[in-house]
């Protein structure tokens, strides 16, 4: 621990500051210019500290040749990296850590059918992200289904199986179903109330919008090339800048609003669903529990090696820029001392034999 240490920004930060020396040495430059290049300056120079780094191993003190230093200091960060994504996983996909793994579903019990339900929403989200992820969008199963090969069968199956299943099975009077319905409302009526609130906001903002607008009088006017900044023109810049501020959040407001839109929708079409009268035979029940077991075996498999596959991804966290090297000095630590023990015992041995001869 002791012989090793990372200093980050170097060497790249040497270069770079010789570079913008240069630049700023030249004369004739204004006060323009010069802020310019400074800029310039710190902008390369937080994207090289936040990119680069430099390993320094003091390989005398822990007793190894240089050749063993340098390959030490390329395995270091290789070894940080394969420790930390595959024994702490602090580096592992966010996105594909958050879906379950099921090893069997049954759809012969309305707990079943719920339960089916909402995991292959989980599948459906699952197989999205693989495939919008340009890496592992060409993930394979052993039979060569794709992540959008098996999101297509997936939605044929939720839209042609499962929603008979779901409405034959949920159209019963029980204390499960019920509950299940009643909690749709729900959060079918919560949605219509925040989206109410939303739109309350939305006309509040643009009333203070239109109202900043019409404050600025039409005799007002700057010109280009000259401009006095007064009491009022202050005030119109305030004014301009709350405008944008606002506008910004408005668009969001618009946003979060068609989120909410979107996920009432899918609630009212369950719920429709649900309301709808739908008689099948035992072996359409059966077929649609096998078929839904081997959809959910295939997307495990994917899942599984999407996450294997990002794991991998997150070893490659560093490249070496150019071989390490040694600076400093050339004689080993405490060789000084050597050398001066090495001449007084020379010349007390070349003493003792003058003597006697």
């Amino acid at each position: 621990r002791e012989a090793v240490s990372v200093s980050f920004g170097a060497p790249i930060t040497k270069g770079i500051l010789e570079k913008y020396k240069t630049r700023l040495s030249q004369k004739g430059l204004k006060a323009a210019e010069v802020d310019a290049i400074n800029a310039e300056l710190n902008e390369e120079l937080n994207r090289a500290t936040e990119n680069t780094a430099q390993i320094s191993i003091d390989y005398q003190s822990i007793g190894v040749d240089e050749g063993v230093a340098a390959q030490m200091a390329i395995e270091l960060p290789k070894i940080w990296a394969e420790v930390f994504t595959t024994k702490f996983r602090v580096l592992d996909s966010t996105q594909l850590s958050g879906f379950s793994q099921a090893p069997e579903l049954s759809l012969d019990s309305s707990a079943g059918v719920l339960e089916s339900n909402d995991y292959v929403e989980d599948m459906l989200r699952g197989l999205r992200v693989i495939e919008e992820d340009g890496r592992l969008a060409g993930l394979q199963t052993d039979s060569g289904i794709t992540a959008t090969d098996l999101r297509v069968q997936v939605e044929d199956f939720n839209n042609l199986y499962l929603s008979a299943i779901l409405s034959r099975n949920l159209g019963k009077e029980d204390t499960l179903t019920k509950f299940y319905q009643t909690d749709l409302i729900f959060r079918i009526n919560m949605i219509k109330e925040q989206v109410d609130g939303i739109d309350a906001a939305i006309v509040s903002i643009q009333s203070v919008i239109n109202g900043e607008t019409n404050s600025v009088t039409a005799s007002q006017s700057y010109s280009a090339d000259r401009m006095q900044v007064t009491g009022d023109a202050i005030s119109d810049i305030v004014n301009l800048v709350n405008k944008s501020s606002l506008s910004g959040y408005l668009t969001t407001l618009y946003e979060n609003k068609q989120e909410l839109i979107r996920e009432r929708a899918e609630l009212n079409l369950r719920l429709s669903k649900i309301n709808e009268k739908v008689d099948y035979g035992t072996g359409f029940l059966q077929e649609s529990e096998r078929k839904l077991n081997s959809l959910n075996k295939q997307y495990v498999e994917l899942l599984v090696r999407a996450r294997e596959m990002n794991r991998q991804n997150n070893k490659t966290l560093s490249q070496s820029l150019g071989s390490p090297h040694r600076a400093g000095s050339l004689i080993p630590k405490r060789g000084i001392l050597i050398i001066l023990l090495s001449v007084v015992a020379g010349g007390f041995v070349a003493a003792v034999a003058a003597l006697v001869m």
